[in-house]
């Protein structure tokens, strides 16, 4: 699974990611970016993403197919997706940043934060129903503000998700 993030998914999302800062003044004001489209024809495949963002979850519905990947249709609309495929949980950009700058000024406790945030979002009334844990998407996007950081340097940040754990 790393193996496909780090040499598909990644490099296809790079230039929406970029694109996403460049037009919202590094997050400062949501944009809309414009949705891939299929030009092939393909068949399409149809995902319900459970979205987690700044101002509570919503469901998405988003048609996939190789020219379309669920990936840069989230990426378009704010969001990162838990899995490299086929996620069922995506994290929004701003709620990532704040993760982020939470992690670089305290101890590295990812899964007790996670734990607590989804804790937050259920006391609240919220029910997260997917088939991976938001602590799945940390470890990505992580790797992609370290990797944009440094240059694009080799860096060789695991993936915590354990095998099996994100689909």
């Amino acid at each position: 699974q790393w193996r496909r993030w780090s040499e598909d998914v990644i490099p296809s999302m790079k230039s929406f990611y970029l694109t996403y800062l460049r037009k919202s003044l590094f997050l400062r004001h949501e944009v809309q970016l414009p949705l891939p489209l299929c030009e092939s024809g393909c068949d399409l495949r149809r995902i319900v993403v459970c979205c987690v963002g700044m101002n509570g979850i919503h469901s998405l519905e988003l048609d996939m197919c190789h020219c379309c990947p669920a990936a840069q249709q989230l990426l378009a609309r704010r969001f990162f997706p838990c899995a490299p495929i086929a996620p069922s949980l995506a994290v929004s950009l701003p709620l990532l940043a704040l993760v982020h700058e939470i992690f670089v000024r305290m101890p590295p406790n990812m899964s007790a934060w996670c734990e607590a945030y989804e804790a937050a979002l259920h006391s609240r009334g919220h029910t997260i129903v997917a088939k991976v844990s938001f602590y799945c998407s940390i470890p990505v996007y992580l790797f992609i503000i370290y990797r944009k950081a440094s240059g694009g340097v080799q860096c060789s940040l695991p993936l915590v998700c354990g095998a099996g754990t994100c689909s």
